[in-house]
C-alpha cells in the first residue's frame, strides 16, 4: 500500500469558527502563559500570608515576672511581690544563668504555663511547676559560686 498525498482542502472542511489563524493561536497562547503566570502568582501570595499568620500567632502561656534562683540541685521561681517558690526547669532557663555558673540569681521575665497544686520537684518542696516556653528578657545576673 501507498501512502495518500495529504492536501490542503482537508482544511477547507473546517469551519471557520473552529479554524484559528496563526495571530489568533498565538493570542491564545498569550492569555495562557499569562494566566498560568497569574494563578503562580497568586499561589505565591496566598503562601506568604499563610507563613505570615503563622508568625503572628502568640505564644502560649502568660507573662511572669520574678527572681529566679538555680543551683546545682534545684531551680525556682519567686514571682514578684509573692514569697511562693515555683519549680523550673533549669534547661528552659539557661539564658539566665552565668556561663560556668553552678548556683546564682538573676531578675527575669518569662512566658510560661502554671501548673495545678500540688507537690513537685525536689522532694515535694514546691506547689507548683512552671513550665517556660520563653525567656523574654534577663537582668542582674548573679554568680553564687
Amino acid at each position: 500500500m501507498r501512502p495518500q498525498a495529504v492536501s490542503g482542502a482537508w482544511l477547507a472542511r473546517i469551519p471557520d469558527t473552529i479554524r484559528l489563524s496563526e495571530p489568533t493561536f498565538k493570542y491564545f497562547e498569550f492569555q495562557i502563559n499569562h494566566q498560568e503566570r497569574a494563578m503562580k502568582r497568586l499561589w505565591l501570595l496566598a503562601l506568604s500570608l499563610l507563613i505570615a499568620s503563622c508568625a503572628s500567632v502568640p505564644l502560649p502561656g502568660t507573662v511572669y515576672k520574678g527572681r529566679y534562683f538555680h543551683n546545682f540541685e534545684n531551680s525556682a521561681f519567686t514571682p514578684e511581690g509573692s514569697a511562693e517558690r515555683w519549680c523550673v526547669a533549669a534547661s528552659d532557663m539557661a539564658k539566665a544563668q552565668a556561663p560556668g555558673s553552678r548556683s546564682g540569681t538573676a531578675d527575669v521575665v518569662v512566658r510560661g504555663e502554671l501548673s495545678a497544686e500540688g507537690q513537685y520537684c525536689n522532694l515535694g518542696a514546691y506547689k507548683r511547676i512552671l513550665k517556660v516556653y520563653e525567656v523574654i528578657d534577663v537582668s542582674n545576673i548573679e554568680s553564687m559560686n
